[in-house]
């Protein structure tokens, strides 16, 4: 009998997560993610998402300047500053090499 409860409770649980909205939405996200890549060929050119040697803006240290987040260039490495942060290093860098993809480099971001 407790075998038995058991394993309904197992289909129970199972058919709710098969029809549960948020499991169709993943699906989505991750469907639109690979999209995006395959649509994209800087972000197809990207195999793994580098991260910051150091968490720091290597251009406001040399200025002794502050940042409000750090994001890393996806094609040569170096981390830098974002559009929030008063001197938009990520951006220029962005602009003046080429280098279009960029990830954060914020502790438990991506």
């Amino acid at each position: 009998m407790r075998n038995e409860r058991r394993s309904g409770k197992l289909a129970a649980g199972l058919a709710h997560e098969l029809n549960n909205p948020a499991s169709a939405v993943i699906r989505s996200a991750k469907s639109l993610s690979e999209d995006l890549v395959a649509a994209d060929p800087h972000l197809a050119a990207v195999r793994t998402v580098r991260g910051p040697a150091r968490r720091e803006c290597e251009e406001c240290v040399k200025i002794a300047a502050s940042w409000v987040h750090l994001r890393t260039c996806q094609t040569c490495g170096v981390t830098l500053c974002c559009d929030s942060s008063p001197n938009r290093h990520a951006s220029k860098h962005a602009h003046a090499s080429g280098h279009p993809v960029i990830a954060s480099a914020e502790p438990g971001e991506r």
